[in-house]
């Protein structure tokens, strides 16, 4: 009896003490939260904090924003952003904590470009942010964009499409426009243009990208600058010859997907729905599984440059490859740049010449198809599919159920829809500057943007698309064409008077646009 006791004693003795245990432990764990802003109290997204004594770390949100839990009464944090002091500070948990971060005192001496020149960061009165080449994030990057996501404050990057090729989108200090366009304006080495100019330039190439934010950083740009403005600096070569190789790769995968039912779990649902046995052809059917794979993304670039006193040069060859998620989509991007530079009349004149041809080759999925009620891409025609729907019929032809109204198989639309296009763009640009005499000079900048793209759209009868079988198939092919040409003229005037400078500048541009559409209409074949 007393060893019967004992043991109950011991057996439930011992719950009761991992239970207070384990409570005690997660009682310990305690959240700290806050925000971080910069000198003029703007929310600084990427932020990162370093919790003192541990290795745990965390960043800020697109607000500023952070959460650290731990087991910890209080602790001591380490935040540090691009082009600003490290600061520390102590947290309390229950209490919202406001760090402000100063700019780095060092970097304030750094050339920035401004508009259509440069000034010392202490100089610049206008709300400029700098990202150099050093703090670009790193990995198998399709555009510049996500090469300086979460660098700069104010600046919200987010990528809203998942199909290869596709370019993110870009936000300076939120919507500047309820109807107009919100994209910065895109000046990369004087040449402007919209955010799909950066496609244009390999991400490996470029030297470091400025954002310029507020009215008197855009001014001179006028409206075009009224959504912010990137400028991009390239690389340049330096003396001596030069061979460089740069690669990455990728693979993406679907992480997380909708729970849906199987063939089993249908069936079960729809007895209990009564639903008519008919409807159930029997088979065992993962849609989603057939329409996806692993998707890769490869980048490549080799460039060769050199230098020597009167002449430098720069020729770079780069592709990116991706395949999508979805079967029988990818985009390849081919871009071929070169910049050369001479100077003469005893470096009074310098004169710099750049070239640049993009090709790009997309094969998309179709975005909009499926029946009258309901029309979507191919990864929501496959949530709606029936588990128990064959993918092909006894004959081999893809199976559609006869009782359903415009009934499609999402199979036969991802392996006979094509949708293709093909894009090149040229570009070039011509820069000649001379010295006048000291502190006077005087530029001439001309540029040529030339686009030439051809997409296409072909829907057989066999995909199962309602229309296409009323119209035995149908196609349709647009070519968009179009030529842009810009020329600035600049009478720069520098000079400084001890610790005073003095800088004025005279500036004349003129733009000619010309844009052919060409379009030819659905076709019955």
């Amino acid at each position: 009896m007393r060893k019967t006791y004992f043991f109950y004693f011991f057996k439930y003795g011992l719950a009761l003490l991992l239970l207070f245990a384990i409570t005690d432990g997660f009682a310990q764990q305690n959240l700290f939260n806050g925000r971080v802003v910069d000198e003029n109290n703007d929310a600084l997204p990427g932020a990162t904090l370093q919790v003192k004594g541990t290795n745990q770390t965390t960043i800020t949100n697109s607000k500023g924003e952070f959460q650290i839990s731990i087991n910890q009464t209080a602790i001591t944090v380490a935040v540090s952003f691009v082009g600003y002091d490290v600061t520390e500070r102590i947290l309390v948990p229950g209490k919202q904590a406001v760090i402000q971060l100063k700019p780095d005192a060092k970097s304030l001496s750094d050339v920035v470009v401004i508009g259509y020149g440069t000034a010392k960061k202490s100089d610049v009165t206008g709300a400029v942010t700098s990202v150099s080449s050093k703090d670009f994030n790193q990995g198998a990057l399709t555009s510049p964009l996500q090469q300086i996501a979460g660098k700069a404050a104010g600046v919200t990057i987010t990528q809203t499409g998942s199909e290869p090729g596709s370019s993110p989108n870009i936000k300076i200090r939120g919507i500047t426009s309820i109807q107009g366009n919100n994209n910065p304006l895109v000046v990369i080495d004087g040449v402007q243009g919209d955010v799909g100019l950066l496609n244009q330039i390999p991400p490996t190439e470029i030297q470091s990208i400025e954002i310029l934010k507020d009215a008197s950083a855009t001014a001179i740009y006028g409206s075009r600058g009224a959504s912010g403005v990137l400028i991009v600096t390239m690389k340049k070569s330096r003396a001596g010859t030069s061979i460089e190789y740069n690669a990455n790769s990728s693979v993406d995968v679907v992480t997380r997907q909708l729970k849906m039912l199987t063939a089993e779990e249908w069936t079960q649902q729809a007895a209990a729905r009564s639903i008519p046995a008919s409807s159930n052809f029997g088979a065992n059917t993962d849609w989603f599984g057939l329409l996806t794979r692993n998707g890769t993304t490869q980048n490549h670039t080799v460039t060769i440059g050199g230098a020597s006193d009167n002449f430098s040069y720069r020729a770079s060859l780069g592709m990116v490859l991706q395949n999508g998620i979805v079967i029988r989509s990818d985009n390849q991007r081919y871009i071929g740049r070169i910049e050369a530079t001479q100077k003469a009349l005893d470096n009074k004149l310098t004169i710099t010449m750049t070239l640049n041809n993009t090709n790009s080759e997309n094969n998309g999925s179709p975005g909009s198809i499926g029946r009258a009620a309901f029309t979507s891409n191919l990864i929501s025609n496959a949530y709606i599919s029936r588990p128990t729907d064959p993918v092909y019929k006894a004959d081999g032809t893809y199976f559609t159920d006869p009782n359903l109204f415009q009934p499609l198989n999402v199979l036969a639309a991802a392996n006979t829809i094509i949708s293709e296009s093909e894009t090149n763009r040229l570009l070039g640009s011509m820069r000649v500057n001379y010295k006048i005499f000291s502190g006077l000079s005087a530029e001439v900048f001309g540029s040529w943007q030339k686009t030439n793209g051809t997409s296409g759209n072909y829907t057989p009868a066999v995909s199962t698309v309602a229309a296409a079988i009323d119209q035995k198939g149908y196609a349709s092919v647009n070519n968009n064409n179009s030529d842009y040409k810009l020329m600035d003229f600049q009478l720069n005037y520098s000079k400084d008077f001890g610790k005073h400078h003095l800088m004025q500048q005279l500036f004349m541009n003129g733009r000619l646009k010309w844009i052919l559409v060409a379009e030819v209409p659905q076709e019955d074949l």
